[in-house]
């Protein structure tokens, strides 16, 4: 058991019995999930997240051959290590029972170069006409309280919009 499974616990637990319609709902259940020392929660806008695919290029140059020569399968991996002291070193290892940890060595020519992050996206992310068609219809048959009206509506949508996540984007 991990510490992250006793707060998604708690905040199930929490959430159990409550309807919840907002991001916001969702903030003040998370919030008050413990009485004693409750959860920190900072709303995220878009401009918030960072695109890291260019900055994973940029610093880890080597992310297929370890120190011995042999290719690394990343869906291998089952642990990764990384220390203050070795910096350039990424350690690994491919089963939990593994005494000795593998190493992809990354070179140190980082020093060099500004480091700069990019936003991931330059505007809010659209839903599908689709979903948003699906969410007026749910506030117009009263599953979605009319309060609520103003909050989903004001989501921006679009006819070009897909109905899910782009696969290369899962994970990311």
């Amino acid at each position: 058991m991990m510490e992250c499974d006793s707060m998604h616990s708690s905040i199930e637990y929490a959430q159990k019995h409550l309807a919840l319609y907002t991001v916001n709902d969702w903030v003040n259940v998370i919030k008050s999930a413990r009485r004693h020392n409750p959860y920190e929660v900072e709303v995220m806008k878009f401009s918030d997240f960072s695109n890291l695919k260019v900055l994973a290029a940029t610093l880890l140059c080597n992310c297929r051959k370890a120190s011995t020569g042999a290719f690394v399968n990343w869906m291998d991996i089952r642990w990764i290590r990384v220390e203050k002291a070795n910096p350039n070193t990424v350690f690994f290892k491919t089963d939990f029972d593994q005494t000795v940890f593998g190493t992809l060595v990354q070179p140190n020519n980082t020093r060099s170069r500004q480091l700069v992050l990019n936003a991931a996206y330059k505007k809010p992310l659209l839903i599908s006409q689709a979903k948003h068609a699906d969410l007026v219809l749910m506030l117009k048959k009263g599953i979605i309280p009319n309060i609520y009206t103003e909050f989903y509506s004001s989501i921006p949508f679009s006819d070009k919009a897909a109905d899910c996540i782009p696969d290369d984007e899962i994970g990311d």
